[in-house]
């Protein structure tokens, strides 16, 4: 596979939110909640796991973030600056594990190295050298300046938990600082979490949280409606009004820091081309996407809700220039099928969408990426990396594969060969055809499924 290299235009700002039902008898101490997706482990070190352990309220960081996207301390007190290289943190002195086991400068050492040993992801973040613990200071000794540090140790690779745990305690039951501890975890189901009594900042006011994945966005807002959950995250756009006047719910929504970014190989036949990337660009719709997925349109790569985001340097919806550029440059529809060609080479390309975490968007961006190409004459064909991680598992079953082979034949042979209906997946576009086969085989498609695409 050739490497991407260029990152290709950028989209929408994603928008944080969820649902919880306001109507709950107020004397009640457990919460009932759907996430998109539960881990495989609770090891912050394995994949992206941390991030779970983060949302259910039981993994913290040495600094994190405040609602400004902020640096500010958590578990350490403070932080300095030694030198170019060097970085230097001081506990504080009331942490303690959920088993009373009180913090130190050895334990943090422990899980930052463990970190960089078991997860090639570390070193993206910053480049270690080694760490020293002085009672409770931490050292950070790095092999070259890093100035996003501070930031980066907000991320839940390098939560903070006991470390001389068992490798099999630490993936079910890490002990932790957060408010909550886990009690039960089912991998991929349900994480079941009541109030840690040892916490050091106040004691939460819930007694239990019961955690189910509910990985279809459709089926949460059911779930909600329902009453089977009292909260949601992850609610698509459209689906927000449901709940948006009705007194028995309340929608809390925040501008992320996440932006939906779309790359492009340009060491491919046409991608190599400026002339095409740039048509691309000027093709791009953002205020469409924006009106069915929420959100803001993104003019930079970092979020603008993020301190350093707010910069404009993005390509704005020019059909024309995009046109004038493909003319220029040679890309002529001879035949009148509505797709451009130099050299006798139609302009094809292969679109895969990757991560959906939890809601249609990335469908939604494909669906109108490949319509806007169309009017200047290119073609985008829409796979799904999911439905081909999914069909080369031995895990799918049988039934599962031909619904999944039934997609991807689809949308791999030429237009003038298949008909209309596919098999078990029924009248459908490209995107469509995805849509459809992902919600028959979504049981099938799990965690290493998901990391991978």
């Amino acid at each position: 596979m050739k490497k991407i290299k260029l990152l290709l235009c950028l989209f929408m700002l994603t928008t944080l939110c969820g649902c919880s039902n306001s109507n709950k008898n107020a004397s009640s101490k457990t919460l009932n909640a759907a996430m998109f997706w539960i881990s495989t482990s609770l090891d912050p070190t394995n994949n992206y796991d941390g991030w779970v352990l983060s949302r259910i309220g039981v993994g913290e960081t040495l600094l994190k973030l405040n609602e400004k996207y902020e640096v500010e301390p958590c578990l350490a007190k403070s932080y300095e600056q030694i030198d170019d290289t060097t970085w230097k943190l001081t506990l504080k002195d009331s942490i303690t594990f959920s088993n009373g086991k009180k913090v130190t400068g050895e334990n943090v050492k422990a899980c930052l190295e463990r970190a960089f040993e078991k997860n090639t992801r570390a070193i993206d973040y910053f480049d270690l050298n080694h760490v020293e613990a002085k009672g409770q200071d931490i050292y950070l000794y790095l092999n070259k300046p890093s100035g996003a540090i501070l930031n980066n140790l907000c991320e839940p690779l390098f939560t903070i938990y006991d470390a001389s745990q068992s490798e099999e305690d630490i993936a079910h039951h890490p002990l932790c600082t957060g408010p909550f501890v886990v009690d039960d975890f089912v991998s991929e189901k349900t994480i079941d979490t009541s109030k840690n009594k040892k916490y050091y900042d106040g004691k939460a006011k819930l007694d239990h949280v019961h955690f189910s994945q509910v990985a279809d966005s459709d089926a949460r807002v059911l779930a909600l409606q329902s009453g089977e959950v009292d909260l949601a995250n992850t609610i698509d756009y459209s689906s927000l009004k449901l709940f948006r006047n009705n007194k028995d719910y309340q929608v809390l929504e925040v501008l992320g820091p996440r932006t939906n970014v779309i790359y492009m190989n340009n060491e491919t036949t046409f991608l190599s081309d400026l002339t095409i990337r740039k048509a691309l660009s000027y093709s791009v719709n953002r205020k469409s996407i924006v009106k069915l997925i929420g959100g803001k349109e993104a003019t930079g790569l970092y979020s603008s809700a993020l301190p350093y985001g707010d910069v404009s340097n993005g390509y704005s919806l020019n059909l024309k220039e995009a046109n004038r550029l493909l003319d220029e440059a040679g890309y002529v529809d001879t035949n009148n099928d509505g797709i451009r060609e130099k050299d006798g080479q139609e302009i094809i390309l292969n679109y895969y969408e990757s991560a959906d975490h939890g809601s249609a968007d990335a469908n939604i961006i494909a669906q109108s990426m490949q319509s806007e190409a169309k009017k200047i004459g290119i073609k985008i064909c829409y796979y799904s990396l999911l439905l081909f991680y999914a069909f080369n598992s031995p895990k799918t079953p049988k039934s599962a594969k031909l619904t999944i082979a039934g997609a991807l034949g689809y949308l791999i042979l030429p237009i003038d060969l298949i008909p209309d209906f596919i098999p078990v997946v029924g009248f459908a576009d490209d995107a469509a055809v995805i849509i459809s086969a992902l919600y028959r085989v979504v049981s099938h498609i799990d965690g290493p499924m998901k990391l991978k695409a």
